[in-house]
C-alpha cells in the first residue's frame, strides 16, 4: 500500500537540511518537466497576469518597493519554519 501524503511528509522532515533541499529540487524538476502536459485554467492564468500587472503598476508608480532576493528568501524561510511549527489542529 502507498504511503500518505502524511506519512510522506513526516519521513522527509526527518532527513538532513541538504537531503530535504535536494528533495524539494527534484520534486520541483518534475513537475516542471510535467509542465507542457498540464492544463492552465485561462481563468487562473489571466487573474495572475492581471496580479503581475498590478504590481509592476503599483511599483512604477511608487507604492511598493522591491526587496532584494536574499531578504525575500530569508523572510520566506522564517515563515516556513515558523509554519511548520504550528500543527495542522491548530494547538501547535
Amino acid at each position: 500500500m502507498p504511503k500518505t501524503f502524511e506519512e510522506v511528509e513526516r519521513d522527509a522532515m526527518e532527513l538532513s537540511e541538504a537531503e530535504r533541499a535536494k528533495l524539494a529540487n527534484n520534486l520541483i524538476a518534475s513537475i516542471e518537466e510535467d509542465e507542457e502536459n498540464i492544463e492552465i485554467d485561462p481563468k487562473i492564468e489571466r487573474a495572475w497576469m492581471d496580479e503581475v500587472a498590478r504590481r509592476i503598476d503599483a511599483y512604477d508608480k511608487g507604492l511598493i518597493k522591491a526587496i532584494p532576493a536574499d531578504e525575500a528568501s530569508a523572510e520566506v524561510k522564517r515563515r516556513l519554519k515558523h509554519a511548520s511549527k504550528i500543527s495542522p489542529s491548530g494547538d501547535g
